[in-house]
């Protein structure tokens, strides 16, 4: 069986409204539809920016047949300002805990080229709110086509 190698991109954007996930402890059908309906962009609007570049950056994020696939989900990550630095979301020097939401997308690297996947990541750097943005690339996923 022959399986096709792809790289993982991966980062977070800080939820600016609360969702009803979070006031509730779990997912919600409110939540699904909110998804469906693509207003979850109100929660974070970094997330519908890294949605538009994803629309446009095909080979970035197609497995097989399929474009701009993407996964999302809801964290919550912690951090503390250093002194010197210019937090987007925090006080110098104090604890901060921000809901998230995850941003997954894939890169097969047989027909995505080295350029292509540097612009991507450049322009998801120059769209992020952080001023440190942390994406992480790699942890290969094998995908064996016409397995079900």
């Amino acid at each position: 069986m022959e399986f096709i190698r792809y790289t993982k991109i991966f980062t977070t954007f800080p939820i600016v409204q609360d969702a009803a996930c979070f006031v509730n402890g779990g997912i919600t059908a409110q939540d699904v539809r909110m998804l469906e309906a693509k207003e979850l962009f109100v929660l974070s609007p970094w997330l519908e920016k890294a949605y538009t570049l994803l629309q446009t950056s095909d080979p970035v994020g197609r497995v097989g047949k399929y474009t701009a696939v993407y996964q999302l989900g809801l964290a919550v990550e912690g951090y503390t300002p250093g002194e010197g630095s210019d937090p987007g979301v925090g006080v110098i020097g104090e604890s901060e805990i921000v809901k998230t939401i995850t941003f997954l997308t894939y890169v097969d690297k047989e027909i995505v080229s080295e350029e292509k996947l540097h612009k991507f990541l450049g322009e998801l750097c120059e769209l992020h709110p952080y001023e440190h943005p942390v994406i992480e690339v790699g942890g290969q996923c094998l995908v064996p086509p016409g397995l079900r």
